[in-house]
């Protein structure tokens, strides 16, 4: 069971202009924006991506082999807060 609410979980938003920095994770390239959540789950905000022609929005969600790009960034969140509860971050 979850401790924290969706909304508890949406106000640990910060925004980060380095994930790769603030994770320390070099999958990322330098200067990649993006919005963390408890310090560790992430949203990519695609402003600035090449244009590939893609265009599905603003930002971009990626769990395991799924991929969700919206400009609706909470529904993502709403994804990401399930995902959090699943796997347990919120214990």
């Amino acid at each position: 069971m979850a401790t924290m609410t969706f909304e508890q979980f949406q106000a640990t938003r910060q925004r980060c202009e380095d994930l790769r920095a603030a994770l320390q994770d070099e999958v990322f390239g330098a200067g990649v924006k993006g919005n963390l959540y408890l310090g560790r789950l992430y949203i990519e905000d695609t402003t600035g991506w090449p244009a590939d022609g893609s265009g599905k929005g603003r930002w971009d969600l990626l769990i395991g082999r799924a991929d969700w790009q919206t400009d609706d960034l909470e529904s993502l969140e709403r994804r990401l807060y399930a995902f959090a509860v699943d796997e347990g971050y919120l214990d």
